[in-house]
Formats: structure tokens, sequence, C-alpha cells
């Protein structure tokens, strides 16, 4: 499967995302976060014979690039299958043998993490005395080689748990397990992968940052099963029969920095094609005038009530700038724009809290929380529209014009609710009568907005899912034909009518390692799956994904992408409207207990308890496609 990657504006990218390692980009215009790319993604570890003589294990570079870029070797955490976590212990080891697990870092940072494992190693002589030792923090597995008969040329496959704390879960994988067809198809999108990579940069760059780009572009290349069946490692690739090799500290960025390139010099290689993005001026001092250089449209007083929410909610302000900065491309023309902004934002945040006074915010804070749920949700429309590469001045003037005015009110109002409203009581107890209407008046600008929008996407492909029960024998299946204009939001209406759900439980999609969901779920990790249509995640024809409904009862709707269509070569009826091609049996009952108590169920309830449980005239075995296709069409009528 293509890997999914995130849409942004144009104006809120990646540049400071990008450059510290948490996002990815093969264009400038799409990014995949690094934590949600590498979740769940294995690494093969190949130990040598001196570590399973000595029942332990180095971590060194063996696990880039799956984990956060600015954690220590020494940070990351792993654990057996079972949970235990596996303990750390010190070995001294010879300074030479200690670089081949560091070489990937690249040779100027090879000291210093050397002494930021263990203080001592600051006393050892790296340069003159080839008998210098150094202490390295290895875990200790000696239990696991013995218990599992671990042979010279075994790996233990370590799969990711959590990117940003650098955990790990180890298992043991036999050499044996991987078939040369195997080793062949994973070395091969290993090797395009560093093409394109070498491609993507045009000129060295560090190991750390080709390695992340290398997995990013073998996972668009060979899908999820790159990152979930690994059959090597990187050291294997490096030492096969191939023109990558590290070569010696290069000039990158302004710094020294060792890099892969071809066995040819890297100065052999043209340089990189000169930008023609707008940089911005450098401002500095001001965090109204940074924001505007660096291409936000947020303001100063809109910060600060972002601000004065999270202290309200007794949050720091790390929180305030994932929420309004997250997946932003903050342009910094240096390093100096970059600490002042955050200078700025410093200074601000110990202002507001110094002034707050929690007694008179009492009153306000719900107020101000909507307001700026409204906002949120502008902002987010305005970035799904520059995602999609749509011109506003493609749109309709009408709609477009509408969002403008209404939130220039909504944005207004919010720098009102910053000032001291002593004695305004009645004035905020008439604005708080009138959010409701405020708020079902903004739904009904985006919707316009949105239906504007969707007219841009009358030549998306259609697509034909067939959605299958799991772990029910004989299958509850449908086949249905969707527009790819449609959300996810939408898909999940039309799967609740397909299948017979009432909807009156929570729900989501599993698509390639990542969750979407509706804002209900409160699921931090969660994208908005009403921001994402599914003509825009890049499935291919016989890709599979998931809908999970009621989390008590468990519903695992697996969903296979039967065929991709050119709407040109269907009626225009079915290039937008969804329709229900065919399917077998009727969905379980709702709240029925899940898979065990539909087969209990199915066999050995009474007709009385049946009628109990089930909806008048439930037959297990009958699904009516034109009764079915009848309600959808009502329902998308009014999409």
């Amino acid at each position: 499967m293509a890997v999914l990657a995130h849409p942004v504006t144009r104006r809120s990218l990646t540049a400071y995302l990008l450059d510290v390692g948490m996002a990815l980009s093969a264009d400038g215009e799409m990014f995949t976060p690094a934590w949600s790319l590498f979740q769940n993604g294995h690494m093969l570890v190949r130990p040598q014979q001196w570590e399973i003589d000595g029942g332990i294990l180095v971590s060194g570079h063996r696990l880039l690039p799956l984990y956060h870029p600015a954690l220590l070797p020494s940070e990351i955490t792993m654990s057996r299958e079972d949970g235990t976590e596996l303990p750390r212990r010190t070995v001294v080891v010879p300074f030479a043998r200690a670089t081949v697990y560091y070489s990937l870092f690249g040779a100027e940072s090879l000291h210093q993490l050397i002494v930021l494992e263990d203080e001592s190693n600051l006393e050892a002589d790296f340069e003159s005395s080839r008998d210098a030792v150094v202490r390295l923090s290895v875990w200790d597995v000696s239990d696991l080689y013995t218990r599992t008969g671990f042979r010279e040329g075994d790996y233990f496959d370590c799969r990711l748990d959590d990117w940003w704390e650098g955990r790990f879960t180890m298992a043991y994988r036999p050499a044996a397990e991987l078939s040369d067809a195997h080793r062949q198809r994973w070395n091969g999108t290993l090797g395009t992968a560093f093409d394109q990579m070498f491609d993507h940069f045009g000129e060295p760059v560090d190991i750390p940052k080709q390695l992340r780009y290398v997995w990013y572009f073998a996972t668009a290349l060979g899908g999820r099963s790159f990152l979930d069946y690994p059959a090597g490692t990187v050291g294997e690739f490096l030492a096969a029969d191939n023109p990558v090799r590290i070569t010696a500290p290069w000039r990158t960025s302004g710094s020294l920095s060792s890099t892969l390139w071809f066995e040819e010099s890297p100065q052999q290689q043209a340089p990189p094609s000169a930008t023609t993005a707008p940089e911005p001026e450098g401002i500095v001092g001001d965090l109204d005038e940074i924001l505007t250089d660096i291409g936000s449209v947020l303001t100063e007083d809109e910060l600060e009530a972002y601000m004065r929410d999270a202290v309200f909610n007794d949050r720091d302000l790390s929180s305030v700038i994932m929420r309004v900065f997250s997946g932003a491309d903050l342009i910094f023309v240096d390093e100096e724009q970059q600490e002042s902004f955050f200078d700025e934002l410093d200074e601000l945040w110990s202002q507001v809290v110094d002034e707050y006074d929690r007694s008179a915010d009492e009153a306000v804070a719900p107020v101000r929380a909507r307001f700026l749920a409204l906002y949120d949700r502008q902002i987010r429309w305005i970035r799904d529209l520059d995602a999609q590469g749509i011109d506003p001045a493609d749109l309709p003037e009408g709609p477009v014009r509408q969002v403008g005015e209404f939130f220039g009110m909504i944005t207004g109002t919010i720098e009102l609710l910053n000032r001291d409203l002593g004695g305004e009581e009645k004035g905020l107890h008439a604005l708080n009568q009138q959010l409701d209407a405020i708020e079902e008046t903004a739904v009904e600008i985006l919707d316009e907005a949105t239906r504007a929008v969707d007219g841009v996407f009358d030549d998306t492909p259609v697509f034909e899912l067939k959605i299958s029960l799991k772990t029910i024998r004989p299958q509850i299946w449908r086949r249905i034909r969707v527009p790819g204009s449609v959300h996810l939001d939408q898909l999940h209406r039309i799967i609740q009518i397909a299948m017979g759900w009432f909807g009156g439980h929570l729900h989501l999609f599993r698509i390639d390692g990542e969750v979407f969901a509706p804002a209900e779920l409160d699921e931090p990790e969660a994208h908005p799956e009403e921001h994402f249509r599914l003509a825009q995640i890049g499935f291919r024809e016989k890709d599979r994904f998931q809908y999970v409904y009621d989390f008590g009862d468990d519903w695992v709707h697996e969903i296979l992408v039967s065929r991709i269509l050119d709407p040109d070569d269907l009626p225009e009826r079915d290039r937008t409207t969804p329709r229900i091609l065919s399917g077998k049996r009727a969905a379980p009952p709702e709240d029925c207990g899940g898979i065990s108590g539909y087969c209990y169920l199915m066999e050995e309830t009474d007709q009385e308890e049946l009628e109990q449980i089930a909806p008048p005239g439930w037959d297990p075995e009958h699904f009516d496609v034109d009764w079915t296709n009848r309600i959808l069409a009502e329902e998308f009528h009014g999409w």
C-alpha cells in the first residue's frame, strides 16, 4: 500500500518538523509524520558471536531510523514478548569494536555518543591508543540466547511500540525463516529506495536523515510489508555487492558530516537545484511580525486566547504549541529567528500565567473554549482546502466570502474574550445564549463551502469496496461502489447503512497502521476522519483496511479495495452516488455481545430470547439490496 500522506497547508507545512526528523515529505506539499509511519514497524538485529557468547546485545545504531532522532542509544528500552523489560548492564569493550556499532551516526558524532554511554569514557585515549577501551550500556539477553537456541546468523525481530520514547519489543527470528526470495525482494526495494533518496536530496546529508528517507521511500514502494516483515539489516545491505558506502566526513549544511553515497566522491555529484519558494525576511523581536513573516495565519491575540484556555485546563505551553502548530511549516530564515520566536512564545506564556485570575475567568473560559473550537474548525477547513491543491479563487465567490466574513467575527470575539470582562456579565451571558446558533451557522457556512470544494472532485476515481465482518462464518459481506470524493466520516455512514447498523456506538478506521476517527472518540493520536477523502489516501487495488464499530462488541470489518474505476467509464449517477452492488446475510443485532454473543444467538437461543435481543423480523440469512439502496440514496441526497 502507498504510504499515507497527511495534507497540510502550503503556508504551514513542515520546514521545522522536517529538519528535526519528525516529518518526511517527498514533494514539500504532502508530509508523513515519522511517528505514525514507523509505529509498529520492525527492524532486524543480527548479533555477532561475541555478543552471543557474552549474553548481551549492543543497541548502537542498529534500530535507526525507527525511533525519535533525539534519543540516545542508551535511552532505548527493549522488552520481551511477555512484556517484561530487558535489563541493561555495562560491558568493557575495545574502542575499535565499539565504533562498529555507532558508525551510522557519523564519525563526527561517534566520540560524543560513546562518552554519553558512560562518563568514564572521557578518559579513553581515542586518538592515539589502539588499546583504548570504553564502557557501553548493553541489554542483557543471556536468557533469550539460551532459551531459543540462538545461533550466529539468526536475528532478533524488534518491533517499535513507542516512537517518542524509543520502546521496542523483541522476538527471536531464525535465519532459516527468511527465504531467498523474501531477501531478494526486500533488498531490491531497499536498493530502489536508496536511489530515490539520493535523487530527493541531490547532495550528501547526514546518515540518520538519509535512512529515515530510505525507509520512507521503501514503505511507499513495498507497502507496510517492508516495515512489518524485514529480511535483512542495513549493515548486510552495505556489505553486499552494491555501490553505496559510508564516506569520509563531508561538508553538509555548513558542518562536517559522514554520509552514505556511491563509491565515487560526493563532490562528483551534481549540486541540488535551487528552490523557488519565497523566503521569510528573518524578522525577530515581535511575535505578531514573526508570525506573519513565517506564513502563519495566527495572531498574538489568538495565541493568547489558546494560552488562557490551556491555563484554565491545567495544561502547559507545549499543549498550546501542539494544538496550533502541529504539522505547521514554520519557515524560519535562521536559528536567530527560530530562537526569537520561541522566546516570544515563552514570554507571552509567562505573562498570561502571571496575570491569570481563575476566579475572573470562570465565566469566560467555557465561552472562549467554544469559540476556539470554531476557530480550530475553520483552520482545519483551510488546511484541507490547501492540501487538496485548490485555489480559493477557483471556488464560487459567495461561499469563500462567507467563510472569511463569518470567521472574522469569530476571531474578533476571541480577541475580546482576552480582556477583563468584569462588570460585563450580562453581555457575556447574552453571548453564551447565542452560541448554539453561532455554532449552527458556522457548520452551515463550512458545509456550503465544502460543497463548493466537492465540485472540484467531479473527476475523482470511483472505488469498489468489499466489506466483510471478520471471524464470522458463513461470511457476512457487502460489495459497494463509492465516489472517491467521500470523506471517511461519510464512508462510516455508508457502511452503517450497508451493514444495517444503527450508529449508536463509537467507531474508527485503521489504515496502513494509522487511526482515523471522529472527534468524540477523544483519541490524541487519531486523525480526524472528516478531513480525508477516499481518493486522497493513496489506495491501490487489492489494498485492505479496517473499520471497527462498537468497542464493546468490537465488530471488525475488513475492507478490500476491489477495483478503482475511471469515472468516465461509469454512468453519471454512479460517479457521485454510493451504491450497494451485492451482499450476503444480515449483520448481527446491535449489542448482542460481540462474536461470542452472536454465536450463542445462532446456536443456543430459543425464539423468545431471539425476539428480545434481535430487532423485529431479523433474519440472519436475509439481506435486501434494493431496500438498503433506497435508504442509502435518501441519506446521500442531503450530502
